[in-house]
Formats: C-alpha cells, sequence, structure tokens
C-alpha cells in the first residue's frame, strides 16, 4: 500500500508544468500561462466588459445554438405532421429524424450568419464613422441593412420587409444590451 502512494507521488513530481512543456515544444517561445483557473466574472462578460471579439463569438455561438433548437423544434413538428399515415414506427421515428436535423441545420447556420454579418457591418461602421460602437444609429443602422441585405435576394418587396423586421429587431437589441450595461 505504501510503495503505490510513493510511486503517485513520484509520478506527480515528474510531470512536467506547462512552461515547462511549453520550452520543450519550441525553447525559444516565452508563453506566459498561467498557473491557475481563470475566473471571469457576470460583470465581465455579459455587462459590457468583454471586447468586441469577445461578443461577437459568444453571440454568434448563442445565436447558432438558439437557432438549431428552434429549428429542431420546428423540424420535429414537421416530421410528426409528415409522417402521421405511415404505420411502421421506425419509418415514423426515421422522418421526424430526418426533417428535425435539417431544419435545425438550416436555422441554426442561418441564425448564426445574420449575427456574424450585423457584428461585421457594425464594426466597418463605426471605425469608417469613429463613433461609439454602441451607438444607437450604427446598432439600429446596421440591423436595418443586413435585414435588407438578407431580403434583397427575394426581390424589392422582401428587402424592404427585412429592413423593417432588422429595425424593429435592432431596436430591441439595442434597448436590451443598453439596459444591460447600464443597469449597474
Amino acid at each position: 500500500m505504501a510503495t503505490q502512494q510513493q510511486q503517485q507521488q513520484q509520478q506527480q513530481q515528474q510531470q512536467p508544468t506547462p512552461q515547462e512543456m511549453m520550452a520543450a515544444y519550441h525553447p525559444l517561445l516565452d508563453v506566459a500561462v498561467p498557473k491557475g483557473i481563470e475566473y471571469s466574472t457576470l460583470d465581465d462578460t455579459v455587462m459590457g466588459g468583454s471586447n468586441w471579439t469577445d461578443s461577437f463569438i459568444q453571440q454568434t455561438g448563442f445565436a447558432f445554438l438558439i437557432g438549431g433548437g428552434v429549428g429542431t423544434a420546428v423540424g420535429t413538428l414537421q416530421g410528426i405532421r409528415q409522417t402521421t399515415g405511415n404505420p411502421h414506427m421506425k419509418l415514423r421515428v426515421n422522418g421526424i429524424l430526418n426533417a428535425a436535423g435539417r431544419r435545425g441545420s438550416l436555422w441554426a447556420n442561418s441564425a448564426a450568419a445574420v449575427v456574424l454579418t450585423f457584428h461585421c457591418s457594425r464594426k466597418v461602421v463605426s471605425l469608417a464613422v469613429k463613433n461609439k460602437d454602441d451607438d444607437a444609429i450604427n446598432y439600429i443602422g446596421c440591423a436595418v441593412a443586413v435585414g435588407a441585405l438578407l431580403g434583397a435576394a427575394k426581390g424589392t418587396k422582401q428587402g424592404i420587409i427585412g429592413a423593417i423586421m432588422g429595425a424593429g429587431i435592432g431596436t430591441i437589441g439595442f434597448l436590451g444590451t443598453h439596459s444591460l450595461s447600464h443597469s449597474n
């Protein structure tokens, strides 16, 4: 029993630190590897303390996740409606799963593309105009532009509808982020 504990202690002592591992990988690479776990607080992430790239990646990921969930639910309902007359249970389950996967991936990718386009256009506009990044005109104007751009592929009428929807969603989004960041 004592020998097993001694062997475990020796193995733990022989394990290299992250700095030693990085030095072994490339000795000229001077990388500051943190020794412990880094925690981020709610104030740093949600309340506007994070930088542009963090919020860009976080919101694109959230849009992908929410779009995938909503699309999967819509696809499941669509699959249930389409397979109601099929007497074989295996074929019904297969049809439901196919519809859920088809719609889930479509909605997830579409939602992420919209958020990605919005954030890129917002950054370009804020750099060109040299305004604050959280200005209402930038935020809502980019939402209108993204809505019009994505709707314009289907025609002028859909482009106008997309711009109006973008204005509404952009206003709600701006008010939501503005109230969250200034609630402290």
